[in-house]
């Protein structure tokens, strides 16, 4: 069995969003104990208080605005532990699969309307590397004029 995580950012709700991306990851049942061990020791050696009261959100901390993110003045920090966190999803055994998918928004919709289909971004595949998941992330973006 798999345990399986997904998150959402973007949505109809908001005008200036072009995208709808729904991001998860897979982790095989026998696996979930050593990566939350990884990531709960990852958190307490960023020594930035109590790692059971830090959350890894992406988006505070590449932004440093709320606590405890505002304590590390530098950005290139703080996308390193982005990095290194999205690294420790990516281990050599093959239980922990993190996937995303990017649904443009296509317009105004109206109730009878069916939701777009889901198309893969491509952005992360089972096994992939960070370094490679960060060069489609990057020509993603460009491509996307973001």
């Amino acid at each position: 069995m798999h345990i399986l995580y997904l998150d959402g950012a973007g949505g109809a709700a908001n005008p200036k969003d072009r995208h709808f991306v729904l991001a998860g990851v897979s982790v095989f049942e026998r696996g979930m104990y050593h990566l939350i061990k990884k990531l709960d020791d990852f958190v307490d050696g960023l020594d930035l208080g109590p790692g059971s009261e830090i959350e890894l959100h992406a988006s505070h901390i590449y932004a440093g605005k709320s606590l405890p993110w505002r304590r590390m003045k530098d950005r290139r920090a703080r996308e390193q532990v982005l990095r290194d966190a999205l690294g420790l999803l990516v281990p050599e055994n093959r239980s922990v699969h993190p996937f995303a998918a990017a649904l443009p928004r296509t317009g105004r919709r109206s109730p009878s309307s069916r939701p777009p289909h889901a198309k893969s971004s491509g952005l992360f595949l089972p096994g992939m590397h960070v370094p490679q998941a960060e060069d489609r992330v990057r020509t993603a973006a460009r491509r996307h004029g973001i």
